[in-house]
């Protein structure tokens, strides 16, 4: 686990880790909030997807942190990352205004994530 990274890649490693972990536990008092908005979507059993989808965000971020697998860390939080970027951040969807610039911003944030996430898989 780590041996063969420099201190920056391993800085790098637990800053990524990092937003997952809070965004998995930070979200999941909001789980109803969160399944309801996948419903609305009419995404299947979107109970289900939840408990996925947290369990992808820390198990992924822990992954990564630890360099344990990270490449398989990587790659569940890169696909966890596009979906979530087409669930809840469509920005084609909104009129112009607040919404539309808050999610066009998160996608984009999210977009410079997947990339950090691609060095994380490509040095694993």
């Amino acid at each position: 686990m780590h041996a063969d990274h420099s201190v920056l890649q391993i800085i790098a490693h637990v800053m990524i880790a990092s937003l997952f972990l809070y965004r998995g536990f930070g979200a999941m008092p909001q789980y109803a909030h969160h399944a309801g908005r996948l419903r609305s979507r009419r995404v299947p059993f979107p109970e289900v997807v939840m408990v996925f989808a947290f369990a992808t965000m820390i198990a992924g971020g822990v992954m990564v942190a630890l360099d344990f697998h990270a490449w398989i860390g990587a790659s569940l939080l890169i696909l966890f990352t596009l979906l979530a970027n087409f669930l809840y951040h469509d920005f084609w969807n909104h009129e112009p205004g607040r919404d539309k610039e808050r999610s066009t911003n998160s996608f984009a944030n999210n977009i410079a994530v997947m990339g950090g996430l691609l060095l994380v898989f490509a040095a694993s």
